[in-house]
């Protein structure tokens, strides 16, 4: 048994029409993929103010995450010092204690710089932005 295609079926339904039905069948079919593409377009526009207002608010993300570092790295600048003064007012007499806190120091400076430089890596890597 054969089945008959789309392409056949509409070519029998389309041969009995005379010019005045297949211009109207014709018309309806154009009117349904309008209305099918004026639904499209709305669902693309949603995706577009959807996909600004994820874009925004990663902008606004990351610059937060800018002023907590730098905010941070204040800190950190004002902690060193006030240790600093704070072993100047001791004598330094625990001179170990001291480099060992220095040495921790440089370590977690160079953990931060790299875990900046790999976040501004990563975000020029997948910056994917919809304008």
């Amino acid at each position: 048994m054969v089945i008959p295609s789309r392409k056949d079926e509409e070519s029998r339904a389309t041969r009995a029409m005379d010019t005045r039905e297949l211009i109207e069948h014709q018309t309806a079919q154009i009117r349904g993929q309008d209305d099918a593409l004026e639904g499209l377009d709305k669902l693309v526009e949603n995706l577009k103010t959807t996909s600004e207002a994820i874009h925004g608010e990663v902008v606004l993300q990351a610059k937060l995450v800018e002023d907590l570092e730098a905010d941070f790295s204040h800190t950190s600048d004002r902690m060193k010092k006030l240790r600093k003064q704070g072993f100047k007012l001791a004598g330094e007499k625990n001179e170990e204690e001291r480099e060992r806190l220095d040495r921790n120091e440089v370590i977690e400076e160079m953990r931060a710089k790299l875990g900046r430089e790999q976040r501004a890596a990563e975000s020029a890597d997948g910056g994917c932005v919809v304008q």
